[in-house]
């Protein structure tokens, strides 16, 4: 039974006994159980930042309704969403499928590398503005953000590869025009449909893809200041510690430090960067000792409507 468990059946124990001196009947238990549940479910817990279960519930499994405690802004601007990099990037994607009538890929069925090359310059890696970046790009998996946006688009079901050329599906034969509802496409699909584990040698685990909206929480209420990942890592953790439970026990590392960085680089890097709405600002120049400070961009919260504290 875990800690929450326990103290949820101490909290009917003691309502039953109070209201009944410890005589009542099987019915009135159930009836104070409902009663005590119910209350439970709808008050804040540390555990949480101060969500409810009720909202966390909503977190995972109605994302983005009314309910929510993350939602979409009712007043995004479709030109200021233009500046996030997976829109500009999308674009790069999408323009070229429509002036050639849908793109040829190469034979092993990849982006090619003029339209790579071209989201390169888009300069999407916090490294590649530094000059630690390699500098000649042969295909989309030696640039990641360019293998990560592909992706993204094909499980969105906004793009569809047939003969070896990627065309419009008749969903993104809508969106091509509409960058606000791109992004939207985009990113519920990264929150929900897309395995954040794509292209990283951290194993099968449900790290980032659990709770994604619980960062998003985290960052409305943390990330107007810089701090580093692992500020969030911890809160991330705190909420779902079975999470780490999946992380196979190395000779190197601890489970705990194994999961930070896979945390790190499928929610932070491969992920909520690339969509403009973090800054992420390395402390030195060394890639196995550097930590990353995190801050939110004026775009995150453009986008998004957060309550719930």
């Amino acid at each position: 039974m875990s800690k929450t468990s326990e103290e949820l059946f101490r909290q009917i124990q003691a309502e039953f006994d109070r209201r009944t001196q410890g005589e009542g009947s099987m019915d009135e238990l159930n009836k104070i159980a409902a009663e005590v549940t119910a209350r439970h479910n709808r008050t804040g817990i540390a555990e949480f930042e101060g969500l409810s279960p009720e909202q966390m519930y909503a977190i995972h499994y109605k994302q983005f309704m009314p309910e929510c405690p993350v939602r979409f802004s009712e007043n995004i601007s479709p030109d200021t969403i233009i500046a996030s990099p997976v829109i500009q990037a999308s674009r790069v994607i999408l323009d070229a499928i429509e002036k050639e009538n849908g793109l040829k890929l190469t034979v092993r069925g990849n982006l090619p590398r003029r339209v790579v090359n071209d989201i390169f310059s888009l300069v999407l890696v916090p490294d590649q503005r530094e000059g630690r970046y390699r500098l000649k790009v042969l295909n989309e998996f030696d640039y990641y953000p360019a293998a990560v946006i592909n992706a993204l688009l094909k499980v969105a079901g906004i793009t569809k590869v047939k003969n070896n050329r990627m065309q419009f599906t008749r969903k993104g034969c809508k969106l091509i025009r509409d960058n606000m509802q791109l992004f939207k496409a985009v990113f519920t699909t990264f929150t929900s449909r897309y395995n954040k584990g794509y292209l990283d040698g951290y194993g099968d685990n449900e790290i980032g893809n659990a709770g994604l909206l619980y960062v998003i929480y985290l960052l409305h209420r943390y990330g107007t200041q810089k701090r580093e990942e692992t500020f969030y890592a911890r809160l991330y953790f705190r909420a779902f510690p079975e999470l780490i439970d999946e992380i196979e026990r190395p000779f190197y590392s601890t489970p705990e430090q194994i999961a930070y960085n896979c945390l790190t680089l499928r929610v932070f890097d491969k992920g909520l960067h690339l969509f403009g709405l973090i800054d992420i600002t390395y402390t030195s120049r060394d890639y196995l000792t550097r930590s990353a400070l995190i801050n939110t961009t004026p775009l995150f919260h453009h986008v998004f409507d957060v309550s719930g504290e």
